[in-house]
């Protein structure tokens, strides 16, 4: 059995295939070799996530999660998305540029072919700052963002540039402005709580 039969076959009986990769151990950027990503989701017109940063077990277990979300929602989440997934943060969602298809997602890619979408998931650091923060932790804040090209009215985040200050000024904003009913780690709630 060739390991597409065994992605397959994995995909048949659970829903999805999780790959995850370490770094080579004279990786002179262990952080961003590092990653994990589903096969499968877009069998269902969802897209398939990357995460980089780590491969360990909690890694994929939450993949699974937000995968399972997507689902449930009957769409994928929204460009700039930050996602409540029972912790004490967030994490954020961010459509993909089309290089991680080849540079991180080679079995996705083999398995899907090109058309297919791709987010990638950031994580926040344990004070809940994410890597284009002033003051981020590392490993945190050494992520590279792999964001796609943004379209008029898009939420911009990710590591800023000048010319994205206002968009990133925008999203704060928003989160400061709606602590009342937001579970982001600007407010520290959870729905309910």
């Amino acid at each position: 059995m060739n390991i597409m039969d065994k992605i397959e076959e994995t995909i048949d009986k659970y829903g999805r295939q999780l790959i995850g990769v370490f770094p080579d151990a004279k990786s002179r950027d262990p952080v961003n070799e590092a990653f994990s990503y589903t096969i499968g989701n877009a069998d269902k017109g969802l897209p398939e996530l990357l995460f980089i940063g780590s491969y360990r077990e909690a890694v994929g277990c939450m993949l699974d999660s937000l995968s399972s979300e997507m689902i449930d929602r009957g769409r994928p989440f929204k460009d700039g998305e930050f996602v409540d997934i029972g912790g004490k943060h967030p994490v954020y969602v961010c459509k993909a540029s089309d290089s991680v298809k080849d540079k991180f997602m080679a079995q996705a890619t083999n398995y899907n072919g090109y058309d297919y979408d791709a987010m990638q998931v950031v994580s926040p650091d344990l004070d809940g700052k994410f890597p284009w923060e002033p003051g981020c932790a590392k490993p945190f804040a050494n992520v590279k963002i792999h964001r796609a090209a943004l379209s008029p009215g898009d939420i911009a985040a990710g590591p800023v540039e000048a010319s994205d200050k206002p968009e990133f000024d925008r999203i704060l904003g928003y989160r400061e402005n709606n602590r009342d009913r937001c579970a982001c780690m600007v407010c520290g709630k959870h729905p309910g709580a």
